[in-house]
């Protein structure tokens, strides 16, 4: 379906990762693609940047920071026994931003201080730069709790602020009380919820994502509110995004879902390519230019 699109741009959170922590050519594309004017982000799209991003780094400092832990390598190890493979590919790409210039050696048990003080500014680091990553929509219908959480970190007690702020993040029972998920799913948009499910055999069975996403919609819907929990709206987060999103934004996505999610519904979007795919373009354009 074709969409006069809107200027504004509504950050998904895999555009919004990139930018945060992508690489250099990937970033200086997004950077032209997206300028920093034009972007927005919703408090539901902050709030999952701050359970992919900074969650994982308090996680880890929490990790290293116990007496029995001798070194950093002892505290990347353990942290990762806990995680999936995106996060894991997170935790290698941060080590070199967490050690770089700071001349710390991970399996010296003497480096931990080091390392923890290190984290710490880059927690802080993070939380300033996702509060600054885009304009507010100042529009959150799911009223979620997590995302109601203050990440403004005291920096006169900077540790103890952090690690507040991990619990309380991670309070779901507290957090989930104060949201309104059931309602987006039950009355705010029953109706495009009804069209995903219902229109979803006219999608092709390949957009496998897309399908994974309307079965478990399909199992949530039914459930009593009291029963819906932050895991069960994480499984379906694009779904929330995609509803969520101002009419008057482009929704702008890496992840193939998004098209039949916001097609079906009318919303407007672009997707990009992924780093891998824009990186091969720019690597096959060198490799043309180098042999004529």
């Amino acid at each position: 379906m074709k969409h006069s699109q809107p200027t504004a741009a509504l950050l998904d959170s895999s555009i919004a990762r990139k930018i945060l922590h992508g690489d250099t050519n990937y970033q200086e594309y997004l950077d032209k693609a997206i300028p920093l004017e034009k972007r927005h982000v919703s408090a539901y799209i902050r709030m999952e940047l701050l359970r992919g991003f900074l969650l994982p780094l308090i996680e880890l400092y929490c990790s290293a920071e116990m007496s029995h832990i001798k070194t950093a390598d002892d505290a990347l190890k353990l942290w990762a026994e806990g995680f999936d493979g995106r996060k894991i590919k997170f935790l290698l790409s941060m080590i070199g931003q967490i050690t770089a210039y700071h001349q710390i050696n991970l399996l010296d048990n003497s480096h931990k201080p080091r390392f923890l003080t290190r984290l710490l500014s880059v927690i802080n680091q993070y939380s300033v730069v996702i509060d600054q990553i885009g304009k507010d929509t100042g529009q959150d219908r799911t009223d979620c709790g997590r995302a109601s959480v203050s990440y403004h970190f005291d920096q006169d007690n900077l540790a103890q602020s952090i690690k507040s702020y991990g619990r309380r993040f991670n309070a779901v029972e507290d957090c989930r009380s104060k949201c309104h998920i059931d309602r987006i799913i039950k009355v705010t948009f029953a109706e495009e919820i009804s069209i995903w499910i219902d229109r979803s055999n006219t999608i092709d069975k390949s957009e496998k994502g897309f399908h994974d996403l309307v079965e478990k919609m399909r199992v949530l819907r039914e459930k009593d509110a009291s029963k819906f929990t932050c895991h069960q709206c994480k499984t379906v987060g694009d779904m929330i995004i995609a509803l969520d999103a101002p009419k008057i934004t482009t929704l702008h996505h890496l992840d193939a879902s998004f098209i039949p999610l916001c097609e079906l519904i009318d919303k407007p979007h672009q997707v990009h390519p992924s780093a891998k795919a824009h990186n091969d373009a720019l690597a096959a354009s060198s490799l043309s230019a180098e042999v004529t």
